[in-house]
């Protein structure tokens, strides 16, 4: 098993940062610790993501909270390039991780 992580920044709130286009059989995306505290971050489809109306959001994420998600077949893949993350806060950071077979 490869493991990846990378720590994304929000720079512009409303703004959408894409995940890293990759293939992987499990995701994890953790609001990191530093994140302003009385903000939310969100996980969401990277087309179309907006976090004023909600559209495509599945998941906000307050700070140290996290999601996950795998796949138990090695044969699927989950695209992780199709999800982004985005904040309240310029400068709130998500700890992306993902692993492939």
């Amino acid at each position: 098993m490869t493991v990846h992580s990378v720590l994304l920044t929000v720079a512009t709130p409303g703004t959408p940062v894409q995940l890293p286009v990759a293939d992987a059989c499990g995701l994890q995306v953790v609001a990191w610790k530093g994140n302003a505290p009385e903000a939310d971050g969100y996980l969401g489809l990277a087309a179309g993501m907006n976090i004023t109306t909600g559209a495509g959001v599945i998941q906000p994420l307050v700070p140290r909270a996290s999601w996950a998600i795998s796949v138990a077949e090695s044969a699927n893949r989950i695209h992780i390039g199709e999800y982004a993350v985005d904040a309240d806060t310029a400068g709130d950071k998500f700890l992306v991780t993902y692993w492939e077979n």
